[in-house]
């Protein structure tokens, strides 16, 4: 997000005198979370690194890998997890 200060009329009891006016920002719009399921495991994958790499959303990149991983039978989602430091080690 984006914005400019602005000065605000002085009132004896605002503690703040500038403020912030968001003025543009920018949004991601991804896939309907109900919807993951019906991606493939390859499309789960590409959006995962996409969100990691791109955006640095974290948690919904584990989500994907998780659901792969529920498709696949594997654990990859604990060890990007692990990797990241927001699991305790084993």
């Amino acid at each position: 997000m984006e914005g400019r200060v602005l000065k605000t009329v002085d009132v004896s009891h605002d503690t703040e005198p500038e403020r912030r006016q968001m003025l543009w920002a920018d949004a991601v719009y991804i896939r309907d979370i109900a919807c993951w399921r019906n991606l493939s495991s390859e499309s789960l994958l590409k959006l995962a690194l996409i969100l990691h790499e791109q955006y640095g959303s974290f948690d919904f990149a584990a989500k994907l890998m998780q659901v792969r991983d529920e498709r696949i039978g594997s654990d990859s989602h604990r060890a990007y997890l692990n990797r990241l430091g927001l699991l305790p080690h084993p």
